[in-house]
């Protein structure tokens, strides 16, 4: 597995909804790769790791080898539209939870 010198936000999409999303939520939670994330409902969850993203897709696919997902790299630099303070200050500075120590 690869690490990123710094934490990095992604977004998984979940196309079709095919899981109830605190399904995902819950795995994320027992995952120390996953340092943080933000809850978008209903297909889409922020990520913060310093994972790359290969794998944290790998971690995903072999998690729910049925679910049809994207995952990609958010760069606050390069991503534009209307959302709420929260989710802004989430991209552009990732945080750890503190969960894992971080």
């Amino acid at each position: 597995m690869s690490y990123l010198p710094l934490k990095q936000a992604f977004r998984l999409y979940q196309m079709y909804h095919m899981v109830q999303q605190q399904f995902i939520l819950d795995f994320l939670d027992t995952r120390p790769e996953v340092l943080n994330w933000y809850s978008l409902p209903p297909s889409n969850i922020l990520i913060v790791s310093r994972s790359d993203l290969a794998a944290l897709t790998g971690l995903v696919h072999v998690s729910f080898p049925w679910l049809y997902f994207t995952l990609a790299e958010v760069d606050s630099h390069q991503v534009n539209g209307w959302m709420n303070t929260q989710v802004w200050d989430f991209i552009a500075n990732p945080k750890s939870s503190g969960r894992w120590g971080e």
